[in-house]
């Protein structure tokens, strides 16, 4: 069996009947002379009614950004939700990936992480 993407992969797809069906895109990235980098994604979930929206910013510090969402959607018209928006401007070529999200640092987190560190550790609670 041979798979083979076309252009037109790169756009949406028609909604097919199931109720989870799901289409994403996802995107990473890594400037090492802004020494940051990050990911995102956005599922559009139309017949759950809602899609999935992840921004996640590893900063030159080591500290990360992290944004996550499930905003209400109506249908399947494009890749805009929750403050992210992707727009594929050609095929196989040129993408726009855009938010106006806000991260939020809290004061004191529950939980922090470095991107240095093998995984999040827990602080003392106040």
């Amino acid at each position: 069996m041979r798979i083979r993407l076309e252009p037109e992969d790169d756009y949406l797809h028609p909604v097919e009947a199931a109720s989870n069906f799901n289409e994403s895109r996802y995107y990473n990235w890594f400037d090492p002379d802004a020494g940051m980098g990050g990911w995102v994604r956005m599922g559009n979930r139309p017949n759950e009614g809602y899609a999935e929206m992840t921004v996640c910013l590893y900063l030159p510090d080591g500290r990360i950004g992290f944004i996550y969402k499930r905003p209400h959607i109506e249908g399947h018209t494009a890749h805009d939700a929750g403050g992210l928006a992707f727009e594929a401007l050609s095929a196989r070529a040129r993408a726009l990936a855009r938010t106006s999200a806000r991260a939020r640092s809290p004061a004191r987190p529950a939980v922090s992480c470095r991107a240095d560190s093998p995984s999040p550790k827990r602080t003392a609670e106040r």
